[in-house]
């Protein structure tokens, strides 16, 4: 059966603390512009930009510096409510932020905002994605840092990145960003590969009913990148196949 999802796939509306306490804090490390605008219709020149400057996990507020746009910045403390959106690893993330206190060191400005309760973050799929089936079902186990191993099935596979499925629950260490220094499957009638993933997307079991992982492949030599094309366009003509029976 062709994947039914589509290229650019909706949302996914993040509300675990921690998951977002730990995209936060990538987004800190990685110095990810925030492009802000405001609930209520206003002026074009009412947008503006900042940058996270500390996330502080225990007391649950971040702090951003003053807005680049004066204008932005008065908004901002009149209505203390601003829209947030920003990217990293190529997914877009979205939140709103609520002013607590402005602080003011040494005539550097910055806001103090409440940890916001939700993240909705988008990621445009760059490849287009062949699902496996019941006849072509692919194991693979990845290995974490700390040496214990996950199994699971690939749900769907491109020449950039991979969809597991898991039985079991998955650590709550395994968040967007972490990078799985090696992952195993083996595609029929070849060898077995072995292989890097980013995690692009991840649900846990309180979420749903599969837990899960979307990851893209990283550093790939270029042999297993011809494998996997290979194995892609097998699974996509397969489904052609079939569907014309």
């Amino acid at each position: 059966m062709e994947n039914a999802r589509k290229e650019d796939e909706p949302p996914e509306i993040i509300t675990d603390p921690d998951r977002i306490t730990t995209i936060l804090q990538n987004m800190h490390g990685g110095r990810c512009i925030l492009s802000v605008t405001f609930p209520r219709p206003g002026y074009g020149n009412d947008r503006g930009d900042s940058l996270i400057v500390e996330v502080n996990k225990n007391k649950k507020f971040i702090l951003i510096n003053k807005l680049i746009s004066e204008q932005a910045h008065q908004r901002f403390l009149k209505e203390k409510r601003m829209k947030i959106r920003s990217f990293f690893s190529g997914i877009q993330i979205r939140f709103d932020a609520h002013l607590e206190i402005l602080i003011n060191e040494d005539g550097d400005l910055y806001y103090q905002i409440e940890q916001p309760n939700q993240l909705i973050y988008y990621q445009k799929r760059t490849a287009h994605r062949a699902t496996t089936s019941n006849e072509t079902p692919v194991p693979v186990t990845i290995q974490l840092e700390d040496g214990s191993y996950l199994d699971g099935m690939i749900e769907d596979i491109s020449i950039g990145g991979v969809s597991i499925t898991f039985t079991n629950d998955l650590p709550h260490s395994l968040q967007v960003g972490y990078l799985i220094s090696a992952c195993h499957f083996t595609i029929p009638d070849n060898e077995g590969i072995i292989c890097q993933l980013n995690i692009r997307f991840i649900k846990h079991k309180h979420e749903t009913t599969s837990p899960k992982i979307g990851a893209s492949f990283e550093s790939l030599p270029q042999p297993v990148h011809r494998q996997i094309t290979q194995f892609v366009m097998a699974l996509d003509r397969e489904r052609r196949r079939t569907s014309i029976k």
